[in-house]
């Protein structure tokens, strides 16, 4: 499906454009990438504005010690790269690349400046979803700022749980020691060995290496946790 057609078909995407100048709209592509490629890498020169709006993307950070910490994951329908033209920065900050096969929409850095200065409601939706970015981002920063390893991984399997829990008793933490890792800025080795000592007090439970909790569990996780904050 060519971009003509997928504005036609998807009302959401119809919804999100109609403000976008149709001279401006003429030159935006849609573009496939496939799992595990580079969408934009940090320190790169700013060229592009995408729209996500199918698949998965994962914002990475590599620091000076040569850590990579995932620190955001985004999901339809969202904008990358928003922030650098917004603050006219040259250079992207991070560094996104896909999870699964995913589809974006492409604009030239120069006419999503232009849109956004032209057509009100999407600069007043970009700006709430920056908020929300900056919000989510504070937050996980604070807790990051004075838990220990193992609290970490605790705040991390509670928050897992609260998203996938729905009818559920017993929730697997379907991911790897290695993505845990990522996710929260600390080694493979501190995860194990957390991961082992949460087992061995029973508030989650292990089965083949994978990690599970219920509902009991859970409970008394988030009480310890929260005596912390």
């Amino acid at each position: 499906m060519q971009f003509d057609e997928l504005v036609f078909y998807e009302p959401q995407i119809q919804e999100l454009l109609v403000g976008m100048p149709e001279e401006i709209r003429k030159k935006v592509f849609l573009k496939k990438i496939p799992a595990g490629e580079t969408v934009i890498r940090k320190g790169e020169k700013v060229e592009y504005a995408y729209i996500l709006i199918g698949g998965e993307l994962k914002v990475i950070n590599e620091f000076e010690n040569g850590r990579i910490y995932i620190f955001e994951r985004i999901r339809p329908i969202s904008f990358v790269s928003e922030l650098e033209i917004l603050a006219g920065e040259l250079e992207y900050v991070s560094t996104v690349e896909t999870v699964n096969n995913c589809k974006l929409l492409v604009i030239s850095a120069k006419d999503f400046s232009k849109w956004i200065a032209c057509d009100h409601a999407i600069l007043l939706r970009i700006s709430q979803i920056l908020a929300k970015k900056m919000y989510s981002t504070a937050s996980k920063t604070g807790t990051a700022n004075f838990l220990s390893g193992i609290h970490k991984v605790q705040d991390y399997i509670i928050k897992y749980y609260q998203e996938k829990k729905g009818n559920a008793d017993v929730v697997l933490i379907d991911k790897k020691r290695q993505q845990i890792a990522d996710e929260i800025g600390v080694s493979v080795k501190t995860i194990s060995r957390c991961v082992d000592k949460l087992n061995y007090v029973g508030v989650i439970f292990v089965r083949k290496g994978k990690i599970y909790i219920n509902k009991d569990q859970y409970a008394k996780m988030l009480l310890e946790i929260n005596s912390l904050k």
